[in-house]
């Protein structure tokens, strides 16, 4: 009970996380009061500077000294700046006594008149998700032909997109006070890369929390990205034991000027997209972010530079005991691999797949889980045996295109099941709507072998596999 509202100073610092807590009630602030990061700044400077990880609290009175004891003793800075509440529901600014700005909050808020925007979305299409997403661009043209599945696979690797990221993920803490459960990098030798994040922020309690994220660029429909990037992030937070019942969503938007009326358009379809995921799946999306203007114009020709279309989105849930969750590193030699997937990407059906393998994973089920995106199903495979140093017998009783391997799908799992509780696992998996696919089984052998018909279409080390992968951003 120290405080009854709070936000975070972002665009226009102080302007507005006060302009929008008192938007009710008016609020009146001392500017001299605020700590500052830099002397000698202005008033109208110290109003509006966007200085980051600030953030403003509500406080009761009768909570004030309690509050600024509590910061003292973290060794967090905090200050008194000025109240909540005016005669006249009014913005008021003051700097040593004298009266500096004044507004009215129903004018800041509801004075000035919202413009309309025409927006041109060419071509709509379906609102259900492509059934397949297209094979990277990574997985090299006539590969069916051309390139071994072997070679395609060290390609599709050692990309950039795909490779791993420990060269970055090492430069930054991820420790914090013990609390990490599930790490970026997992499995005996952490190097495997991890779905999620869980971290147990309290330690004396086994409640956690589950963090993850899902970005599709690559995808050029608007609608579909939107989709993919919600998919994604849902899946990563079901692979380590998230609920998907009890997650929530964050937006964030990086696209090019919206002046545009197409690249309005296209925005217009993301948010639709949100709109139906969240609806479909019955996730809230509870804060988010945008950046609209992400363009440069070369002077000297004209040429416009645009960023994708891109967004960004993040889950967040709670886990009632973290010891319940698992990792995407292959466990157990003769355990079998599954595809798991919905018959249709319709949003009811990838929200069913959802729910069918968090619940498997609960009962204990699913051995290791690991979803299947940029890649696809040879490179999720893999990337299962990088992280765990155990090897992959794969059947292909079915031979398809090699592309098949490598192209994504909404809603996929790579689940290891359990030889122990094998039918109790598959019977639990089983749904309609839901489509399972025998891969093949775990080996103590560090390889992945691929066979189709008694042919072997790749076998290869796993320290090969380990290093096109590891090797692209090793600095």
């Amino acid at each position: 009970g120290l405080f009854n509202a709070i936000t975070d100073c972002g665009a226009g610092g102080l302007s507005s996380a006060v302009g929008e807590m008192g938007s009710e009630i008016g609020a009146t602030v001392d500017l001299e009061k605020v700590p500052l990061k830099y002397a000698g700044l202005r008033y109208d400077e110290i109003w509006i500077s966007e200085s980051q990880e600030r953030m403003v609290l509500a406080v009761p009175p009768a909570q004030v000294q309690n509050l600024l004891a509590l910061a003292a003793s973290e060794d967090v800075e905090a200050a008194v700046i000025g109240t909540f509440g005016t005669d006249r529901a009014d913005l008021v600014l003051r700097f040593q006594n004298t009266e500096v700005g004044r507004l009215s909050m129903k004018f800041l808020h509801e004075g000035i008149p919202m413009p309309r925007r025409r927006a041109i979305v060419p071509s709509p299409g379906s609102t259900k998700p492509a059934e397949h997403l297209a094979a990277p661009e990574f997985i090299p043209s006539g590969s069916a032909q051309e390139l071994s599945l072997s070679s395609s696979l060290l390609s599709a690797l050692s990309h950039p997109n795909v490779a791993s990221k420990h060269w970055i993920i090492r430069q930054y803490d991820h420790e914090v006070q013990a609390g990490s459960v599930i790490k970026p990098l997992v499995g005996p030798h952490q190097r495997g890369p991890g779905d999620a994040a869980v971290i147990r922020p309290k330690l004396g309690s086994f409640r956690g929390v589950v963090i993850s994220c899902g970005l599709a660029p690559h995808i050029e429909n608007p609608y579909e990205m939107a989709i993919a990037s919600i998919d994604e992030a849902v899946r990563n937070a079901v692979c380590v034991g998230g609920n998907p019942r009890r997650l929530a969503l964050l937006d964030n938007f990086c696209w090019p000027s919206v002046e545009d009326e197409r690249t309005l358009g296209a925005l217009v379809r993301a948010c639709e997209a949100c709109h139906d995921a969240a609806k479909a799946y019955g996730l809230p999306f509870i804060s988010g972010k945008d950046s609209l203007n992400n363009q440069f114009t070369d002077t000297a020709t004209g040429t416009v530079i645009r960023i994708p279309n891109t967004l960004l989105i993040s889950a967040i849930g709670t886990l009632e005991d973290v010891r319940n969750c698992i990792t995407m590193d292959l466990k157990s030699a003769g355990n079998s691999l599954w595809l798991v997937r919905p018959r249709s990407t319709e949003l009811p059906y990838l929200a069913l797949v959802h729910r069918i393998v968090s619940a498997a994973i609960a009962r204990g089920l699913i051995r290791a889980c690991h979803d299947s995106s940029e890649g696809g199903v040879l490179v999720a495979a893999a990337e299962m045996c990088i992280g765990s140093g155990l090897g992959l017998a794969l059947v292909d009783q079915h031979p398809r295109d090699p592309a098949w391997w490598f192209a994504s799908r909404l809603g996929e799992y790579l689940l290891e099941l359990p030889k122990d509780r094998f039918a109790e696992a598959r019977a639990g998996l089983s749904a309609d709507g839901i489509e399972l696919i025998a891969l093949g089984e775990v080996i103590p052998e560090p390889r992945l072998v691929v066979t189709a018909h008694e042919r072997v279409s790749i076998d290869e080390p796993v320290d090969r596999l380990a290093e096109a992968w590891l090797s692209p951003l090793d600095w």
